[in-house]
Formats: structure tokens, C-alpha cells, sequence
């Protein structure tokens, strides 16, 4: 296993490993630093499969999507759904209840402090405890999860 740092640009990061591995059937792993949306273009033509975190205001989460089925994680229930992309592949987004009661707290704490009002806690709550992976995988959530 290879692992690079945030210091090394992206591109040059794919490039190595396609390079290195020319004809192998390897996936990325990227985590939400991960910008070059077009490089995965790139990778879906080469047939190299990857996943992606995204960010919370990535412009691929729709404003409105409803969870569809659940499934166990190390005795979590996880809420998913999965949404065909017709570019990229899948958005896999994923509701951990227990994560959402955290951020919850944390965000109505800077309220209590008046470092955010109300109308703003309200309008992201939506995304507390979301998060969303991007893949050319078409495979059941929580393997992607996993």
C-alpha cells in the first residue's frame, strides 16, 4: 500500500499509480481535500475505480434526497441512499444518527454563543451527520461505506 500526503498534488498522485500499475485493476481512496473532479472523468475512461469523500457543500449533494434503506456498522444503524450520476457514476450518501446528535450539539453550542444564529443552524441541520461518497462503483452501499 502507498500513501501519499496532502503536500504531493493530486494529479501527480494519479498519475504515479496509473503509471506504476499500467493494465491492473486498482482503485482510489480519496478523502475530501480531493478537487479534481475531471481526473475522475479520466480515470472512469481508463476503467480505474475510485471512491470519493465529498465535501458537505459539494454542488453534487441535490438539496433534497431521501434515505432509502439502513444497514449495521459496528452496531450503528446507518441510513443510505444511492443516486446514479450520470457523469461520475454513484453519490452514496449516508446518515449516521449518532455522528448527527454530535454535530447537532456542537453547532447549537456556537448558537448558545452567538457565533451563528438559529436561521443558519437551521439551514445546514440538514446535512448533520450526512456524508457523501462519489464512485464509478456500482456496488451495495455499505460496501462503499466499509
Amino acid at each position: 500500500m502507498d500513501v501519499f500526503y496532502g503536500s504531493i498534488k493530486e494529479i501527480k498522485v494519479l498519475k504515479y499509480f496509473v503509471e506504476r500499475f499500467p493494465n491492473k485493476d486498482i482503485e482510489f481512496v480519496m478523502d475530501r481535500g480531493f478537487t479534481s473532479y475531471k481526473e475522475l472523468l479520466k480515470l472512469r475512461e481508463e476503467k480505474i475505480h475510485y471512491i470519493v469523500a465529498l465535501k458537505k457543500n459539494s454542488a453534487l449533494i441535490p438539496l433534497e434526497f431521501e434515505m432509502s434503506r439502513v444497514f449495521e456498522y459496528r452496531k450503528r444503524n446507518i441510513a443510505f441512499c444511492k443516486i446514479k450520476n450520470e457523469s461520475y457514476g454513484f453519490l452514496y450518501l449516508f446518515l449516521d444518527p449518532e455522528l448527527r446528535a454530535v454535530v447537532e450539539n456542537k453547532f447549537l453550542g456556537k448558537v448558545r454563543l452567538g457565533v451563528l444564529s438559529m436561521g443558519d443552524f437551521c439551514e445546514r441541520r440538514r446535512l448533520f451527520g450526512v456524508f457523501g461518497l462519489l464512485s464509478d462503483l456500482d456496488v451495495d452501499a455499505w460496501v462503499v461505506y466499509e
